[in-house]
Formats: C-alpha cells, sequence, structure tokens
C-alpha cells in the first residue's frame, strides 16, 4: 500500500507538471499563431493575397503536391487545348529545386518589400489602382511572355513592381554591393546585370523592366506631364476593394509623393548583404 501510495503521488505530480506543460505550450502557440496574424495583417491587402499564393503555392508544390506540368505558361496549351487556368498560375508558381530555392526566396522579398512600399505609400488607401497595376502588368506579362517561351511569371512580374517603385522614387540614393551608391532609377538595371553576369539570364528582369516602364508611362507619368488619362481603374475594382480616406493618388493623381524606402536589404549569390535605401 506505501508503494502504491508514492507510486499514485508520483504519477499525480508527472500529471500535473505534463497538464501544465501543454497549457504553456498553448499558449506558446497561441502567441505564435497571434504574432504570425499581425505581420500578415500589417501588409496591405493586394500585396498580402499575391504573397501569400506566391510562397504557398510553390511550396506545395516543391513538396510534391503540385505538379509542375499544369502550372507552367505555353502558348499551345492555353491557345489549342484551352488550358485557360495558366495565365494565372505561372504568375504564382515557380519550380524550386536546390538550384532555384534560394533565387525563388530573393524574388519573394522584393515582392514582399517593394509591393508593399508601393501599395502602402505610393498607393495609399487605393488599393483597388494597385490592383489594377498588377493586372495590368499581368495581362503584358503573359503575352510577352507566350511570345518569348517563358514559362513563368513571377520574375517578371515582380521585376516590373520593383521598376515602378525605382521610378516613383527616381532620386533616392540607394545603396548596393562594395560600397556602390546610386540613384533608384538605375536599380533595376543593375540587378538585371548582376542576373545576367551570375546566373547566365537576365530575360525575365528584362521583360518586367519594359512591362513595368510601360505602365509607369501610360499609368503615371503620361497624366502627370499631360493631365490626360490613358487607362483608369475599372469600377468593379473600385467596389471589390473600397478605396480609403488619406491616399495618396492613384491612376488620375500625380507621382509626386513621399520618397520612403523600404526597409531591410536583400542578398544575392556569393555576395555580401546589400542594404537598399541606405543615405
Amino acid at each position: 500500500e506505501k508503494i502504491d501510495s508514492v507510486a499514485f503521488v508520483h504519477v499525480f505530480f508527472l500529471t500535473r507538471r505534463q497538464l501544465l506543460g501543454s497549457i504553456a505550450n498553448c499558449f506558446s502557440l497561441r502567441n505564435r499563431i497571434m504574432d504570425l496574424e499581425s505581420f500578415l495583417l500589417g501588409i496591405p491587402v493586394v500585396t498580402r493575397y499575391w504573397f501569400l499564393a506566391s510562397t504557398i503555392v510553390p511550396l506545395l508544390g516543391r513538396f510534391g503536391f503540385i505538379q509542375m506540368q499544369w502550372m507552367y505558361l505555353e502558348w499551345d496549351l492555353v491557345v489549342s487545348k484551352f488550358h485557360i487556368w495558366r495565365p494565372l498560375t505561372s504568375a504564382i508558381y515557380y519550380p524550386i529545386t536546390p538550384q532555384t530555392g534560394f533565387h525563388w526566396l530573393m524574388m519573394c522579398y522584393f515582392l514582399y518589400n517593394y509591393s508593399k512600399a508601393l501599395e502602402r505609400e505610393t498607393y495609399r488607401g487605393r488599393s483597388a489602382d494597385y490592383l489594377f497595376m498588377l493586372i495590368f502588368n499581368w495581362f503584358f506579362c503573359v503575352g510577352i511572355c507566350m511570345a518569348m517561351g517563358i514559362y513563368f511569371l513571377l520574375e517578371p512580374m515582380v521585376m516590373s513592381v520593383l521598376y515602378v517603385w525605382c521610378q516613383v522614387n527616381k532620386d533616392t540614393i540607394v545603396s548596393f554591393w562594395f560600397g556602390m551608391r546610386f540613384p533608384a532609377r538605375y536599380l533595376p538595371w543593375v540587378l538585371w546585370g548582376f542576373n545576367a553576369v551570375l546566373r547566365g539570364g537576365g530575360t525575365n528582369e528584362l521583360v518586367g523592366i519594359i512591362v513595368g516602364h510601360a505602365y509607369f508611362f501610360v499609368a503615371l507619368k503620361y497624366p502627370d506631364e499631360y493631365g490626360v488619362d490613358l487607362i483608369s481603374t475599372p469600377e468593379f475594382l473600385h467596389r471589390l476593394i473600397p478605396d480609403e480616406d488619406g491616399g495618396i493618388h492613384g491612376q488620375d493623381g500625380d507621382i509626386r509623393g513621399p520618397r520612403q524606402q523600404p526597409r531591410g536589404g536583400h542578398h544575392w549569390p556569393g555576395g555580401a548583404g546589400a542594404r537598399l535605401g541606405g543615405n
């Protein structure tokens, strides 16, 4: 009976300790979930969904839940076989391999950093206008990439957003590798050059630059200089995402907003970190 009493006390305190540990773990998990929720809610709405789609979908493909052959963009499959979902899936999917994984992470970082900055600063309170910009860029990326045989649109899309930010903030001095400092207007070309040298590519970046310049000229620069709107955001997008008070401008305003820079930096293979927006 004495042994049974000792065993009971041991089991009681062990069970109590496990229960307290489980409660502590639950609170810790809850705090982590709340931190993640706060992080996501801190991202403007359009960037939030684009960022989530461009991270979750490639990861699903990496672990075998999605097959790449159903995701990429190809002219015959879209036009002849009516795979009408491919222009959309190719914009959020990227094949992650040991060779491409780091580059995908950099694209996700650029997407988060520059898309968030553009939507939060230049299009503050006008997420519908920002969504229209992405649709405009996506439409032209689809046409150019199908014509050139480019299978995935994520990289050109991200570069087009980065290009627009750099043009809106063209006089901001940015810092790059080896202490290089130059106006932001040159940043897309520097990135294009580094990709061409380091990865032997550059075509995707060039497509993004062309598309980004087309949007910047048609939607921002030309109306700012001549007072004529060549394109405007469809009304259904405004109904989908109503404007908020305090917006800086949309397609019908000037491009002289606050020249704030994305925080943080980015790193490229084989080199030290490069902090953008340093003074």
